[in-house]
């Protein structure tokens, strides 16, 4: 089996709006469908009473429901949220790029390019951005998080450590959260310190090599299979464990021979090989930023790499 594309939009791309060229906040705000505002209204019973204590979320124009909250959340407008986003990327000299809505608006978030590229191998580019989400369903908190794009094949790689996971905190929708604009720079500035590890890393998995038992051994590891999986269960394994392999070899920008070639392969086969049909760019994007679906496979491939004590000899319980 061989790769027959070449290139490819980027998750980001498909699941927003372009933001090119925007001069300031206010046409961030226009142009990504962000000038909304979200209302707390009572919430009521079938019957027709009011649920004490309980509140429905809504956007204002549209009056269309996000949630039922408690009396404490407070609605926070996208501008009140993003301020303090627009000021850092400015000040990081970032440019901005997509915005998107998800769920209705439920869930804003905006990218920016930040400067600084990191190159592995003298020509394998990593351009960084920062990533801003605002949550009106009353139950996420608004977040930063870093991503480099690799640009041969447009790979969304999250920085996929500790530090980075711990930075995705920072505006609470309560009555002080203006208590929290601080905290919301430290969010921007832990996430840029992550991708920096982040880069250290890539370059440490550049100069790793992985043999062709090796990376068998790799995918045995991230794609088991055991004595209770059934026939069709293994026939879907090998099937996947056959696609990353190839673009192990194949893929864009990959040569087949390193531990960072082996982690491109899984990032592209999930960015642009698999699920595209099941689930929507926004929701694909929005995995890739919050670790869930199949981000998480991402995340256990680059943790496994990292660990030079594996993939020596195969294992046949997991065949």
């Amino acid at each position: 089996m061989t790769s027959a594309v070449t290139n490819y939009d980027s998750v980001e791309n498909q699941a927003g709006t372009s933001l090119e060229k925007v001069k300031d906040l206010s046409e961030v705000i226009e142009r990504a469908g962000f000038d909304f505002e979200v209302e707390k209204v009572p919430a009521h019973a079938p019957e027709g009473g009011e649920l004490e204590g309980l509140f429905l979320l809504r956007r204002a124009d549209t009056k269309a429901p996000m949630n039922i909250v408690r009396g404490r959340y407070q609605p926070v407008s996208n501008r009140e949220m993003f301020e303090p986003f627009d000021e850092m990327v400015k000040e990081f000299g970032g440019t901005y790029e997509n915005a998107g809505l998800v769920r209705g608006g439920r869930t804003c978030w905006l990218s920016a390019k930040l400067p600084g590229d990191i190159v592995i191998n003298g020509d394998d580019k990593l351009e960084q951005r920062i990533v801003g989400m605002a949550h009106h369903d009353g139950m996420g908190r608004n977040s930063y998080f870093q991503y480099s794009q690799r640009v041969w094949c447009n790979n969304m790689l999250r920085s996929l450590n500790q530090a980075s996971n711990k930075a995705g905190h920072s505006i609470r929708h309560t009555t002080k959260w203006q208590e929290h604009l601080g905290r919301a720079r430290l969010s921007f500035n832990n996430a840029l310190i992550s991708g920096m590890t982040f880069h250290k890393q890539a370059e440490t998995l550049s100069e790793m090599d992985l043999s062709k038992n090796q990376a068998e051994c790799f995918l045995q590891n991230l794609y088991p299979v055991t004595k209770e999986t059934s026939k069709p269960g293994i026939t879907r394994t090998n099937n996947r464990r056959e696609h990353v392999l190839d673009l192990f070899h194949n893929g864009i920008g990959n040569k087949g021979q390193s531990r960072w070639d082996m982690l491109n392969a899984v990032t592209e086969y999930y960015d642009h090989h698999v699920g595209n049909k099941k689930s929507s760019a926004s929701s694909r994007f929005m995995n890739n930023m919050t670790g869930m679906g199949p981000d998480r496979y991402k995340q256990q491939a680059f943790s496994l790499l990292l660990n030079d004590k594996k993939f020596l000899t195969l294992d046949p319980e997991r065949n």
